[in-house]
């Protein structure tokens, strides 16, 4: 999974991978086939990525997002962030050697999962999401704590819960 470059919020953040024009002259866009898309934005043009995380959720509502960000100049985007996303957690700096303690802010991660094709159409406020939301914020604070098995749970929960 490769993180969306400033030019791809626009286009590949949508869900849209080019396109060809039609017999009429219209543009008909390709979908790209893209499971999980990562936000990778600068705090300081993360409201306008987030702006467009927001969009591209309800025009294609089979992507599932995340957008990582060091927690700098959050009064601009946080909120939305919150409103968008299914779970939000932070990563202590120094917790993992991806982010040493030489960074002095903790990272924001925010996973916004798929629509699912049944009721309730949002996941975020279920009781599934809020335990594994729990778990997973109890794992960065350990040392040598596993994040991997929590966070393929919460990859599969939208399928797990059509599938009943």
């Amino acid at each position: 999974m490769t993180p969306l470059t400033p030019d791809d919020w626009f286009e590949r953040g949508h869900g849209i991978q080019g396109g060809r024009l039609g017999p009429r002259g219209l543009w008909h866009p390709a979908p790209t086939h893209e499971p999980w898309l990562l936000w990778c934005p600068p705090p300081a043009a993360a409201d306008v990525a987030i702006d467009e995380l927001m969009f591209s959720r309800h025009k294609r509502p089979y992507i599932n997002h995340i957008f990582v960000v060091p927690r700098l100049a959050t009064h601009l985007w946080r909120k939305k962030l919150f409103k968008t996303s299914d779970i939000v957690f932070e990563i202590p700096p120094g917790a993992r050697p991806y982010w040493p303690s030489e960074e002095h802010e903790p990272l924001l991660v925010g996973l916004t999962l798929r629509f699912s094709l049944c009721f309730p159409w949002q996941l975020r406020q279920s009781a599934a999401i809020l335990v594994l939301g729990r778990e997973l914020q109890g794992v960065w604070q350990e040392a040598g704590g596993d994040e991997g098995a929590i966070l393929r749970k919460l990859s599969v929960l939208p399928e797990t819960l059509e599938a009943l």
